[in-house]
């Protein structure tokens, strides 16, 4: 009987993810549930995805195997790969990642939110922080403006 990998686990947790969420949406578009049931089901779907997969690392991933998830190759010169949208929720904290500027970031807490609160309470969000850790996500073609540089390439 042969084990699986931690790195094998990974593979197979992330693609696990994607037929979650493929097949949720599926279910969402296909059966015809009111928008507000709709919601709801996108909303705890996240939230148990969040709890069953956790965040994700693939960090040590080839090519293949992040094409195999669901990455797109940014440029063959850099061999960037781009993180499709649906694992931005689950990016790994401490994971570095590079934007198709060149420049560099690495994942910490709370990278989801753009501003953090002022501390002036009553104010209005004008006058919110920037938030330095903040990862933008907007997406062309599913894919974020982040990615990663497969082990082999480096």
């Amino acid at each position: 009987m042969t084990s699986v990998s931690d790195k094998e686990n990974r593979l197979l947790s992330i693609t696990a993810l994607r037929n979650s969420f493929t097949n949720t949406l599926a279910e969402l578009l296909i059966y015809n549930f009111e928008p507000g049931f709709k919601w709801k089901i996108l909303v705890h779907s996240l939230r148990e995805f969040l709890g069953k997969f956790g965040r994700v690392d693939f960090s040590d991933f080839t090519s293949d195997e992040l094409l195999l998830c669901g990455f797109k190759i940014w440029d063959k010169e850099s061999n960037l790969h781009l993180i499709p949208l649906y694992l931005y929720p689950f990016l790994l904290n401490g994971l570095e990642l590079t934007c198709i500027d060149g420049t560099k970031k690495i994942v910490q807490e709370n990278y989801t939110n753009p501003y953090v609160e002022s501390s002036l309470i009553g104010v209005d969000k004008a006058n919110n922080i920037a938030n330095e850790n903040y990862i933008d996500n907007d997406n062309r073609a599913g894919m974020l403006a982040f990615g990663v540089i497969p082990k082999e390439a480096l």
